[in-house]
């Protein structure tokens, strides 16, 4: 059910990486239970969007630097389950402190030292028996500039 919800929301998660395979075992326990998510990097919103399909009690919150797209632009993020923030995770967070998370989705930056960052302050909000994923990582910082995927988008 997670991948078709994530083709039917154009979302690379499943055509292009997959994830699906990852994710649902481990979410199909949680899937209509009353749970926090936290995504790290929402771009279009069309992770959240599927989210908010296959978790029907959960709340999604969003955090982006949106430094690509105007969240005004990104629909999902008016839904009454989701809560966003323009922000860098990579920074000592301020956001939603009173928030566990039992899941949290790391797809913000792709680099080793953001990711690591990022972790470091989110990783204490999971709760005891939370989930923490993070996606697909590049290798090298200074070449994130020059990665072909960068190039092509937007």
């Amino acid at each position: 059910m997670l991948k078709e919800l994530f083709d039917k929301f154009s979302c690379d998660k499943a055509s292009r990486h997959s994830y699906h395979e990852i994710y649902e075992p481990h979410f199909v326990p949680l899937k209509d239970k009353k749970i926090n998510i936290l995504e790290i990097g929402i771009f279009k919103g069309a992770s959240t969007a599927a989210f908010t399909k296959y978790f029907p009690n959960a709340h999604i919150y969003g955090i982006d630097i949106f430094e690509r797209i105007n969240p005004e632009q990104v629909p999902i993020l008016n839904h009454k389950r989701v809560t966003w923030m323009k922000g860098d995770s990579t920074k000592k967070p301020e956001y939603w402190p009173d928030v566990e998370f039992d899941i949290i989705i790391d797809d913000g930056r792709h680099t080793p030292f953001s990711n690591l960052m990022s972790f470091r302050y989110a990783f204490p909000r999971l709760k005891k028996d939370g989930m923490y994923f993070i996606e697909d990582v590049w290798a090298l910082d200074k070449m994130r500039f020059e990665h072909q995927w960068t190039k092509t988008r937007p």
